[in-house]
C-alpha cells in the first residue's frame, strides 16, 4: 500500500491546504487562458512546492478548461497522460543530480527538442539553489527564462531563496510556500485521520502538528510512524519521539510549587539534557501556564508543552495555590517571569547553574522577594544591590543636573528631550557597537488621520510594527522617534534606526514593507509621502559615524534655538516641531534605549560616558564611542568573571555564605575603577570641574 503522503497528495488547487496567495496566482493563470509563466516556489522541505508545480502543469494542458478554481479535470487524455512517466508535458529535474553544467544544459536542451506551439510543457527544476555550484548555470537559465518559447514554462523550487541568483529571481514570479498555522495543521491531520479511520486524541494531533512544523508531508510521515492498530495516542507520540521530558517538567514544577528546594535541585541536576535547553523548556511551560491557566487564554507557545494534559496543569497550579493565596498567584507568577534570566551565548554553563540556583531560592521564598527585573535576577543583581548603598553612592562619580533655564515653548523640543536623544544615540554605539543608518518619515495626514490623537496612535502602531520587522530581519531592534506636528502633515514621526545594509535583500524587504504598510488607508496623491525611508549616502559615512550623527541632528532639528546648548550641537537645520497638545509624549525609543534597557545593559557597574553631559563638545561627533565599545567588551568580560568566581565560591542558600558573598562582592565593587578612571585605548576628555563629586 502506498504511504499516506502518496495517497493524500493534493491533485487540485482546492485540495491544497493554506497557500492562498500561491494558489490564487496559479489558478488565475489557468482561468485567464492557461497562461504560461515562469515561477519560483520557495519554502521548507515538505511544504508542497512540487505538488503545486504538478497541479499547475496538469491544468496548463487540461483539455476541459475552463474549470472552476482552474484545477485540472483529471479525466481528459492530457490529465491521464500526465500521470504516466511517458508524458512530454511535465519534466521534473533534480538539480543536485547533475554532476556539472554541461549535463544540465544538455538535458534542458533535449527537452525542448520537438516542442510544438500547440503543446504546453513545464520544466520543473527542484532544489534549484544547488546549481550555484556551477558558474554558468544561472546565466544559462536566465536566457532560457527570458526567451522561453511559446508554450514553455519554467518552474523552480528551492529551500534556500537567497542562493538563487538575484538576476534569475527578478525574471520569475516568486511565490512563498508557508507552513500551515497550528489550527490549520490540526484540522488537516483530523481530516486525514477521519479518511483513514484512525482514532486520535486532540493532544496527540497538536503534538504531531508541532513536530511537523506545519509542513504537510512531514506531518503525514509522523502520523504514519506513530499509528498502531489504527490508533494514535499522546503517549505513543511521546515514546516514539522521546519526549519524556514533559514528565520531568511536571515533577520540577510540582517541587517549585511546593517550595522544596532540595527536590528542585535534585530533579534539575539529574535531568539528562543541555542546560540551555532545560532553561528554554522551563520558560516555555512557565509562560504556557501563565497565559492558559491564569489569564484564561488559549495559546499554544510550544506544541509539546501544549500536549501536557489539563489534569497535569491543574496539579501544578494546585501545588502553587496551596502555598500562595489565589489572589496573589498571578502577581507572583508575573514576578517569576520578570525574574527569569535572559540566556545569552556568552554565559558559561556554570553561570547558568548559578542563575538557576538563585531563581529556585527566590521561588521558594515566596512572592515578597520579587523586585523589578534588574534587582530580581541577573549576575549583576548583587552588584546592583551593593552599588545602591550609601557608601557606594558617596564614592561613585555622579553628574550634576544641568537643566534648561529657558521657558518651555510647546512648538519646540526642550534641552532635556534632546539630551535624552543624544545620550541614547551615544549609548547605542558604546554598548552595542551599532550606528543609526536609516531615517524614516511617517506623515499621519497622508494616512487619513484627522486628529492629533489618531496621528499619535498611528505612529505608535508603526513603530511597534517596525520594531518587530527589525528584530526579524536584523536580529536586533534599536530606534529613536520624535513626534512633530504641522498643518500639512499632521503628526509627523521622524525615526532613526539600525537597519539592514542598503545593498542587502533585507533592506529591500524593509523598503517594500514600508511602502506597503497600511497602503489601503493612504491618500492616492502623493502616496509615497505617507511613509518614506532614506538610506545612508555611502558605506563609509556609516563606518565613521558621520551618518549616525547626521541622523541624530536631523531628529533634533526641532530644538528651541534659544537654548544655550543649540550653538554647540551644529544642527544643520532649525524647524518648529509643532505643538502636540497636552500630555502627548514628544519622543519614544526601542526597549534597548529606554532607561530600563540601558540600565540592564550597563550591568557590572559599567556606566556609559556622555560627552553631552560633560560638555565635551569637541568630542561630541568624533566617533570615540567605537573605541569605547571595544574597551567595554574587555572590561565587562573581566568583571563578569570576577562576579562568577565569587558566586561559585559562596553558593546561595546558606545564610553564612550569603553574608560572605555579599562582603566579597562589596570589596570587588570597591576595587573597580569608575567610568572616568577605567584604562582606555583612547584619550578621554577631562571632565569639567564640578561634574564629579
Amino acid at each position: 500500500m502506498d504511504s499516506l503522503t502518496i495517497r493524500h497528495r493534493p491533485k487540485k488547487f482546492e485540495d491544497v491546504r493554506g497557500q492562498g496567495h500561491a494558489k490564487e496566482f496559479l489558478s488565475e493563470l489557468i482561468i485567464n487562458g492557461q497562461i504560461c509563466r515562469n515561477v519560483l516556489l520557495y519554502g521548507a522541505i515538505g511544504s508542497g512546492k512540487t505538488t503545486l508545480a504538478r497541479i499547475y502543469a496538469k491544468a496548463l494542458s487540461c483539455q476541459k478548461q475552463p474549470i472552476p478554481h482552474g484545477s485540472p479535470c483529471l479525466d481528459c487524455d492530457s490529465c491521464r497522460e500526465m500521470e504516466t512517466e511517458k508524458t512530454t508535458r511535465f519534466h521534473e529535474l533534480d538539480a543536485p543530480s547533475f554532476e556539472n553544467f554541461a549535463q544540465l544544459k544538455d538535458k534542458v536542451d533535449s527537452l525542448l527538442l520537438g516542442a510544438s506551439k500547440n503543446e504546453r510543457r513545464v520544466i520543473f527544476i527542484d532544489e534549484a539553489h544547488s546549481l550555484e555550484r556551477y558558474r554558468d548555470s544561472f546565466d544559462y537559465l536566465l536566457k532560457k527564462v527570458e526567451e522561453p518559447g511559446e508554450g514553455i514554462s519554467y518552474c523552480f523550487a528551492t529551500t534556500a531563496f537567497d542562493r538563487i541568483s538575484a538576476a534569475l529571481r527578478s525574471r520569475l514570479h516568486c511565490l512563498e510556500i508557508r507552513p500551515l498555522l497550528l489550527r490549520d495543521s490540526i484540522e488537516f491531520l483530523e481530516d486525514i485521520a477521519a479518511r483513514e479511520k484512525i482514532k486520535t486524541a486532540p493532544e496527540a494531533l497538536a503534538l504531531i502538528a508541532g513536530l511537523g512544523e506545519g509542513q504537510p508531508r512531514n506531518m503525514l510521515h509522523i502520523l504514519e510512524a506513530v499509528t498502531t492498530k489504527n490508533e494514535v495516542t499522546l503517549d505513543r507520540v511521546r515514546h516514539i519521539y522521546n519526549f519524556g521530558y514533559t514528565e520531568v517538567l511536571k515533577r520540577y514544577f510540582l517541587a517549585l510549587g511546593r517550595g522544596h528546594l532540595g527536590q528542585q535541585t535534585e530533579i534539575f541536576f539529574s535531568w539528562n539534557e543541555d542546560v540551555r535547553e532545560k532553561l528554554r523548556l522551563i520558560q516555555v511551560l512557565m509562560l504556557s501556564l501563565y497565559y492558559n491557566e491564569l489569564c484564561g487564554l488559549r495559546l499554544t507557545i510550544d506544541p509539546v508543552i501544549a500536549s501536557m494534559s489539563s489534569s497535569v496543569r491543574f496539579e501544578i497550579m494546585k501545588a502553587f495555590r496551596e502555598r500562595i493565596s489565589n489572589e496573589n498567584l498571578k502577581e507572583f507568577w508575573e514576578g517569576l517571569i520578570q525574574s527569569w534570566p535572559v540566556v545569552t551565548s556568552d554565559l558559561s554553563e556554570e553561570s547558568l547553574l548559578i542563575l538557576v540556583t538563585e531563581y529556585q531560592r527566590r521561588v521558594c521564598a515566596g512572592p515578597v522577594v520579587f523586585k523589578p527585573r534588574l534587582e530580581a535576577f541577573s549576575l549583576a543583581s548583587p552588584v546592583a544591590l551593593l552599588s545602591s548603598s550609601d557608601s557606594q553612592t558617596k564614592r561613585r562619580s555622579k553628574r550634576k543636573g544641568r537643566g534648561s533655564k529657558v521657558a518651555k515653548d510647546p512648538r519646540y523640543l526642550t534641552r532635556d528631550q534632546v539630551h535624552e536623544l543624544f545620550n541614547a544615540a551615544s549609548f547605542l554605539t558604546q554598548v552595542y557597537g551599532c550606528r543609526f543608518d536609516i531615517r524614516i518619515t511617517v506623515r499621519s495626514r497622508w494616512f487619513g488621520c484627522k486628529t492629533k490623537a489618531a496621528g499619535s496612535a498611528l505612529l505608535g502602531a508603526f513603530t511597534r510594527a517596525l520594531s518587530n520587522r527589525l528584530q526579524y530581519w536584523t536580529k536586533q531592534s534599536h530606534w529613536l522617534c520624535v513626534q512633530e506636528y504641522s498643518e500639512n502633515d499632521g503628526i509627523c514621526g521622524r525615526i532613526v534606526a539600525v537597519g539592514p545594509p542598503p545593498d542587502s535583500r533585507q533592506f529591500r524587504l524593509l523598503k517594500r514593507w514600508i511602502a506597503g504598510w497600511r497602503k489601503k488607508n493612504r491618500m492616492r496623491e502623493p502616496e509615497h509621502a505617507a511613509a518614506e525611508i532614506v538610506p545612508p549616502p555611502t558605506r563609509k559615512s556609516v563606518q565613521n559615524m558621520k551618518w549616525h550623527w547626521d541622523c541624530v541632528r536631523w531628529l533634533c532639528a526641532g530644538l528651541n534655538p534659544q537654548e544655550p546648548v543649540f550653538k554647540h550641537l551644529n544642527l544643520s537645520t532649525c524647524r518648529e516641531a509643532g505643538d502636540l497638545g497636552p500630555k502627548r509624549r514628544r519622543h519614544s525609543a526601542s526597549n534597548s534605549l529606554l532607561s530600563n534597557g540601558m540600565a540592564e545593559a550597563s550591568q557590572y557597574n559599567m556606566e556609559p560616558l556622555s560627552a553631552f553631559d560633560d560638555e565635551a563638545w569637541d568630542y561630541l561627533y568624533s566617533g570615540w564611542e567605537l573605541k569605547e565599545y571595544g574597551d567595554r567588551q574587555e572590561w565587562k568580560k573581566e568583571r563578569k568573571a570576577d562576579v562568577e568566581k565569587v558566586a561559585l565560591t559562596y553558593p546561595s542558600g546558606d545564610p553564612e555564605n550569603d553574608e560572605r558573598r555579599k562582603s566579597e562582592l562589596g570589596k570587588l565593587l570597591e576595587s573597580w575603577p569608575d567610568r572616568y578612571q577605567r584604562p582606555r585605548s583612547w584619550t578621554l576628555w577631562q571632565p569639567t570641574q564640578g561634574l564629579l563629586e
